[in-house]
């Protein structure tokens, strides 16, 4: 059986970025050669997010399985810990709400996985966007002030 990578989405009030993250989706599934399903939820917007996502997921769910909640706002911890209960998938590919997905770079991490199997995790960086899709910097790592060196570092990241 084809395994299947679960795309989790937390969303929150980021209705400017979301059709940019759910296009790069869409597209990113056309590169890849496994199954794939899409799980958002919002949590608790007050913009026009659950509208954007809801007719995105409609217009998407035939060519892939699309699952999409609204609950009242939890925080994204209670989101991330629903969207890995709910997913089906064997890998978990998590994007936030306002970034959006190089194409073919989920084919790319999942291709880590089968050549070293050992492998618990792979991260991925990120470029920074606007709502207009331009780029502002060129890592979301950095730019949120985490430490590159420290996540290429295994002994600083894995329990083994």
């Amino acid at each position: 059986m084809m395994p299947t990578i679960s795309y989790l989405v937390p969303s929150y009030n980021h209705s400017l970025y979301l059709l940019l993250l759910l296009e790069s989706i869409q597209l990113d599934i056309s590169h890849l050669n496994v199954a794939a399903e899409v799980i958002i939820i919002d949590d608790g917007s007050n913009d026009d997010s659950p509208q954007i996502i809801k007719a995105w997921a409609q217009a998407n769910n035939l060519q892939f399985k699309v699952r999409f909640l609204i609950q009242s706002n939890q925080g994204v911890s209670a989101v991330l810990n629903k969207l890995v209960d709910l997913s089906t998938g064997e890998y978990l590919r998590l994007t936030a709400s306002d970034d959006i997905i190089t194409p073919g770079s989920t084919q790319l991490l999942y291709e880590q996985f089968i050549s070293n199997p050992l492998l618990k995790c792979v991260v991925a960086d990120a470029n920074i966007i606007d709502a207009e899709g331009r780029q502002v910097h060129h890592s979301s790592i950095e730019y949120h002030k985490g430490n590159i060196k420290t996540l290429l570092n295994k002994k600083k990241i894995c329990n083994e």
